[in-house]
């Protein structure tokens, strides 16, 4: 006899695997809190963190509060105060709205909340345990919530173990905290982590807000953008041209209606709208805000609220570029031409042509790359590229740099530990376009990409060095001091034993400024500044699980020192790379598994002259 399989499973399962959408690490615990408090019209808003959030988030605010019932209400699965019918849906004002945080949390924390309004004599304390109501008692506290989490994931081990070390996780806690600080400068935000202060920022004007957490540097760095038209206004900052550069990648801030977003397709506006003021490689940074319409946009997409739909994104398109393009133009800082606009936006494709434009817009990763040596030096390339941002030079992840101290008489190496590829090369090596070596070979032409090719020798020297032993550390003739943000120095505090395993020489000074004394001996000097803030820029928005720590940072250093792809190299430097590569064990791809060179088979282009 057959029985029945299928079966409801209970609540607190249901609500465990529902909050593995919502609250995915500390961070989105620390995000959905803060919303709330926020929602609540609170003035003041303190984060208390221990142990990067894996012992305790704590968020106290002085908002409205709740009565004892909707405190209890509140834990319920979709239990929400923000909307009541399917229209509510479509014109949202509020950071939440799902009702999904509170039980989400609940399912995979330890829950201890107190909350009283201004109305009411005492306040109501809960503590919940697994989704379950362990005690509810009245309780004596001022007005607003103090809610505290804490063991996250205590009875989830097996997603606990994939959280990452404790500076990781909260370099992503003071992201989520700085997105809402920004969005909010006039509500007063502390963060506290492990007793110690890391932010108390008094209510302000968003530049001041912005300079409090990024630093004072940052005003002067900046262009005020404003524009506003029926539908939707654009306001906030963008950086001046001079200041984009490689390292600027995760500074882009993009707000619809104060919630923080990502879009490549408005990314591209803003980046369109820098084309040919900054360099192949370099990245502007921005705090963009846009007030529509709640009608006109759909934000119910995911959980974490951060993708959303346009209904007209042609439009948003076109009035972004031309706003950021006047601006830039009203500062100097962009050819001077007839650049009103009423008469550029109309003239946008995305206005003329609304139906269009979207197909002929290809959206693609921004890229750079650095120099530095392995057997030989390459020289510096004086002559700049101002190659269009969307240009070749987009289409994958590398650093820009420089590379110093040309020895043009060094002789190519010998012995590289490597048996030889398969591969025979039968002409003399070419370089065309400063990028690339065309290679006669015996199996075809290769075109061969020199940045990449330099990227893979440099990674296989530095990896067979570091498995051996401590990779040799040269020494600074004079220490050089970098100040880093909050969230860098936390950054770099989780990858500093592999940096000094690796050959730098890193100490910490406090107050997040730290001193370079020395860097890995085969590594060029002169950009040790720039590539210690590079590498950990790289580190924070690339990581990627599949490797490890020392994987990683390598993979950063060798993109960073690599050659320029708009570098003119030597015969020597030519034959070097192209010796070189050919006995590498991974000849074909980059660490970070990209080609490195293409081939073009004899046959196919005896086709073409084929008679």
């Amino acid at each position: 006899m057959m029985h029945d399989i299928i079966q409801l499973l209970p609540d607190h399962i249901s609500n465990q695997i529902a909050a593995g959408e919502v609250i995915q690490r500390p961070a989105s615990a620390v995000k959905e809190l803060i919303e709330n408090a926020i929602d609540a019209k609170a003035t003041k808003i303190s984060l208390i963190v221990k142990e990067a959030g894996k012992a305790l988030i704590q968020v106290i605010d002085n908002g409205t509060g709740m009565s004892m019932t909707d405190a209890r209400l509140c834990f319920e699965k979709h239990a929400t105060s923000k909307i009541r019918t399917i229209d509510d849906l479509f014109k949202i004002h509020s950071n939440g709205f799902r009702g999904e945080a509170l039980a989400s949390i609940a399912a995979v924390a330890q829950v201890e909340m107190k909350t009283k309004r201004d109305i009411d004599e005492y306040g109501t304390k809960i503590v919940i345990e697994n989704s379950q109501v362990a005690s509810q008692e009245p309780t004596s506290m001022a007005s607003g919530t103090h809610f505290s989490m804490k063991n996250l994931f205590y009875n989830v081990p097996a997603r606990r173990n994939f959280l990452k070390t404790d500076p990781q996780e909260m370099s992503l806690i003071i992201a989520e905290f700085s997105r809402l600080a920004i969005a909010y400068p006039e509500i007063e935000f502390s963060l506290y982590h492990n007793e110690n202060e890391l932010y108390r920022l008094l209510p302000a004007g968003s530049l001041r807000r912005i300079c409090d957490i990024f630093g004072k540097s940052y005003n002067d760095k900046f262009v005020p953008i404003e524009e506003a038209a029926d539908i939707l206004k654009i306001s906030g900052f963008v950086c001046k041209p001079n200041a984009a550069n490689s390292k600027s990648k995760g500074k882009q801030y993009l707000y619809v209606n104060k919630r923080f977003i990502k879009s490549q397709y408005i990314q591209h506006a803003i980046y369109s709208a820098f084309k040919e003021l900054i360099q192949p490689g370099d990245y502007p940074y921005y705090v963009i805000f846009i007030d529509i319409d709640p009608k006109l946009i759909d934000i119910n997409v995911h959980p974490t609220k951060q993708e959303i739909k346009f209904e007209d994104e042609q439009l948003v398109y076109g009035f972004i570029n031309a706003t950021i393009r006047r601006s830039l133009m009203q500062f100097n800082l962009a050819p001077s031409i007839d650049f009103s606009i009423d008469s550029v936006f109309h003239n946008m494709d995305a206005v003329a042509r609304p139906n269009t434009l979207k197909n002929e817009i290809e959206i693609t990763n921004t890229s750079s790359a650095s120099n530095g040596r392995v057997g030989l030096t390459f020289g510096k390339q004086n002559e700049k590229n101002w190659e269009a941002i969307f240009s070749q030079s987009l289409q994958d992840e590398y650093y820009t740099g420089e590379i110093k101290d040309v020895n043009r008489n060094a002789p190519l190496p010998t012995n590289l530990g490597f048996e030889r590829a398969p591969i025979e090369i039968v002409g003399k090596p070419t370089q065309i376009l400063n990028k690339y070596i065309i290679l006669p070979s015996n199996i075809g032409l290769l075109l061969l990409d020199q940045r990449r090719a330099h990227e893979r020798i440099l990674y296989d020297e530095m990896l067979k060095l570091s498995l051996k032993e401590k990779i040799a550390s040269q020494r600074l003739l004079f220490p050089i001091c970098i100040d880093f943000s909050i969230q860098d120095s936390f950054v770099l505090e989780e990858i500093m034993n592999d940096l000094l395993h690796l050959g730098f020489d890193i100490s910490p000074m406090g107050n997040q400024v730290f001193a370079i004394q020395g860097i890995p001996a085969d590594l060029p000097g002169g950009n040790e500044k720039e590539l210690l803030i590079e590498l950990v820029e790289n580190f924070k928005n690339n990581f990627k699980a599949n490797n490890s720590k020392k994987e990683a940072i390598l993979i950063s250093i060798c993109k960073i020192s690599s050659v320029k792809r708009s570098q003119t190299l030597s015969e020597e430097e030519v034959g070097y790379l192209s010796q070189n590569i050919f006995q590498r064990e991974n000849y074909q791809t980059t660490p970070g598994g990209k080609p490195i060179f293409y081939t073009l088979p004899y046959q196919d282009i005896e086709k073409y002259f084929h008679e």
